[in-house]
Parts: C-alpha cells; sequence; structure tokens
C-alpha cells in the first residue's frame, strides 16, 4: 500500500519533466480545453480545469457558482493553487514521531510541500484521459471514470500531488482529482 501511495505521490515531478502539449482541443460545456501528454502509455492530463467561479468577495462563503465560458482554447497545463488550509505541523521529527505512526511522517514529509502555494481561487480539476480510449478503435463505448476525493478529515490536502495518469493509462479509465474549499471555508453549516 505504501508503494503505491509512493508512486501516486510521486508522479506528479516525473510527469512535469515529460510535458508535451496536446494536438487536440477537447470541447466543455464552458469553452475548448489543451491539455498536455504524459507518456505512460500516453495520457491526456487537463490540469487545473475550472468547476466554479472563484470563491472570493460575496461568493466566499457561499455555494459554488457555474465557472464563465470561455471562447478560446484554454490551455489546461498546470496545477491551480491548493485551497487555503492549516496543515498538520511536523516540525521536530522525534517529536512527531510520537504523534505519528513512522509510514504516516513519511506519507506527510512528502506531501506538504506541495500544499504551500494557496489561494481562495482553488476551486479545480485535475483529469487523465488515457489517449488509447479517445483514438483508438478496440475500445468500445464510453470509458468508466474514478472521481478521486482527498480525504484528511476535509481539513487539509488537495487533488493536486495524486497524479492519476498511472490509473488512466494501465486502468483505461478516466481519472479527476479535485480541490474543493476546506475547513470553515468548505464545511460550515448553514
Amino acid at each position: 500500500m505504501n508503494r503505491i501511495l509512493l508512486v501516486f505521490l510521486t508522479l506528479p515531478f516525473c510527469a512535469a519533466l515529460a510535458l508535451k502539449y496536446s494536438t487536440r482541443v477537447v470541447r466543455t460545456k464552458y469553452g475548448p480545453l489543451r491539455g498536455v501528454i504524459v507518456q505512460q502509455p500516453p495520457v491526456e492530463a487537463f490540469l487545473g480545469v475550472p468547476y466554479a467561479t472563484p470563491p472570493l468577495g460575496a461568493l466566499r462563503y457561499m455555494p459554488p457558482v457555474t465557472p464563465s465560458m470561455w471562447r478560446t482554447p484554454r490551455l489546461a497545463d498546470s496545477y491551480s493553487s491548493v485551497c487555503p488550509q492549516r496543515a498538520p505541523h511536523i516540525g521536530n521529527r522525534t517529536e512527531a514521531l510520537l504523534e505519528y505512526p513512522r509510514g504516516r511522517l513519511a506519507h506527510l514529509e512528502r506531501l506538504l510541500p506541495l500544499l504551500v502555494n494557496q489561494s481562495e481561487d482553488c476551486l479545480y480539476l485535475n483529469i487523465y484521459v488515457p489517449r488509447s480510449g479517445v483514438v483508438s478503435d478496440h475500445h468500445q463505448g464510453p470509458l468508466p471514470a474514478l472521481l478521486y476525493v482527498h480525504g484528511e478529515s476535509y481539513e487539509w490536502n488537495s487533488g493536486n500531488p495524486y497524479d492519476g495518469s498511472v490509473l488512466a493509462s494501465y486502468g483505461h479509465i478516466i481519472v479527476v482529482t479535485i480541490n474543493f474549499r476546506l475547513g470553515i471555508l468548505g464545511f460550515l453549516k448553514r
């Protein structure tokens, strides 16, 4: 399990080295998107795709609002900011080992650097689609989809650290990771 998690967490760094822009423009309800090709067998990655208007100003504590449409192809080639959060402080490793099991601490040490770039403009998806599923004739019908909702008690984390390209490539599924508002900005009872 830890090996799978390690692969899932380190792939964004490997994927960033192998970016190649897709020649295909995908039409969405809100406007055209152009993604990047990640090599495994090839996967098309659409990174930082908005699913709501940024929850700023008067929209801060409101339910998400449909994003504005765009007319020209939007380049979906980089991760968005993560939602504001207060991640666990691990500070001194010896003291942290008193609070967390060794495997959990190793996971936190890999994950926390990826949660630094924070903004309330964070309601974005990362979508991974196997190229063989969209350009070949040997796959019949639509591909199944997996929406990965990160956990951690809905107080911290992000969908960005979880690269879905391996699952999409070898599982022949569409993988979607999501960033959503956390803590008081996302789970405040009305």
